[in-house]
Order: structure tokens, then sequence, then C-alpha cells
């Protein structure tokens, strides 16, 4: 086994990106909104993105559809950012001052 100092080291970085950025995938089933379907729900889903975001914007999109609307399209990308939101207020709990310290992992080197 190698020493604590030779072995690869994996560091939690606290400020890797100015705001937290989270994401869900979004489905639309029996025209109902679903965060983060499962395999057997997204294949009823008329439609299957991803959305990523900060607490203030839509950062990326990206998925398919089946000939949906675009006022469907976007009601999917908003309800995705909604739900993001919860995410986001987590991520910042966890970052809240009273939790904040320096975690090193030292995986087994085989």
């Amino acid at each position: 086994m190698l020493s604590q100092q030779h072995q690869p080291r994996l560091r939690y970085q606290r400020f890797l990106l100015p705001a937290p950025i989270a994401g869900v995938k979004v489905g639309r089933i029996n025209n109902e909104y679903v965060i983060n379907p499962s395999p057997e729900m997204s294949l009823e889903s008329e439609l299957e993105i991803v959305v990523a975001g900060s607490q203030d914007a839509i950062v990326m999109v990206e998925g398919s559809a089946e000939n949906v609307s675009e006022k469907v399209l976007l009601g999917a990308i908003m309800f995705g950012h909604e739900s993001i939101q919860e995410v986001i207020k987590a991520q910042k709990e966890l970052k809240s001052p009273g939790r904040q310290r320096e975690n090193d992992f030292y995986p087994t080197c085989y």
C-alpha cells in the first residue's frame, strides 16, 4: 500500500463555480410534467429533456420530443428550472459556514 502522500488525491473544491449549478431530467406524461422520470416512465413520455441552470438562469437544455408545441416545450424548460431551485437550495445549505470543511479522500490503491 502506498503512503498517503503518494496516493491519488481527490479533494472537494468549495468554489469551483461562482454560483451553484444543478440539472434535472424532465418528461411529460398524460399532459403533466414529471421530474426525473424512471426508465419505464420515460417510455411513455412525449418529451425527454435535461435542463441545467443556476438560481437565475438556464445554462443548458438538451433532449428530444415527439411533435410537441413550443408552448409545451417552453413549459417543460420552465418546470425544470423551477425544480432546480430545490437542488440549489440544498447545495447552499451544504455550503453554509457551519458545514464548510476540507475533505480529503484517499482511495485504496491495488
